[in-house]
């Protein structure tokens, strides 16, 4: 009964009062400090993940670019390869066909085995 006495005798008093008021208003600019670093804190999240999918995007990107030049190649090659193969048409279009009779050359070959056995 006495403590409380004694509260309201000091929540009368002038300079108590404006302790509790300061008090009152320090605790009001700590709440706004605090969601201040809340929103920052967001901020810096936010612009976390706009780092990692910008870094994300350029990796997919530089993987388009190797795609893109792996299809330069396979088109050099396959012109490369076309121009091989108009070559040896043309080649053999000039070449006329021969029988060959290759049994005088088994007959040397047989011959040869002959004397190496």
């Amino acid at each position: 009964m006495l403590n409380i006495k004694v509260e309201k005798l000091l929540e009368n008093i002038p300079e108590v009062q404006d302790v509790n008021e300061r008090l009152k208003d320090t605790a009001t600019k700590v709440e706004t400090i605090a969601d201040r670093l809340k929103s920052q804190s967001v901020l810096v999240k936010h612009s976390q993940r706009t780092i990692e999918l910008a870094d994300r995007f350029r990796t997919i990107s530089s993987y388009f670019d190797k795609i893109e030049e792996l299809r330069d190649f396979i088109r050099a090659y396959q012109d490369a390869e076309d121009d091989i193969v108009t070559r040896l048409k043309v080649s053999y279009s000039d070449i006329t066909l021969e029988k060959v009779d290759i049994s005088e050359e088994m007959k040397d070959i047989d011959m040869i085995r002959l004397k190496f056995n």
